[in-house]
């Protein structure tokens, strides 16, 4: 969960470097 979350985060702050996993 803790890495989910880290991964979301960082997903979030570089919106350029999502994973497929995370859309936005």
């Amino acid at each position: 969960m803790k890495l989910d979350f880290i991964s979301y985060t960082i997903c979030f702050l570089y919106k350029n470097k999502c994973h497929v996993k995370y859309q936005f």
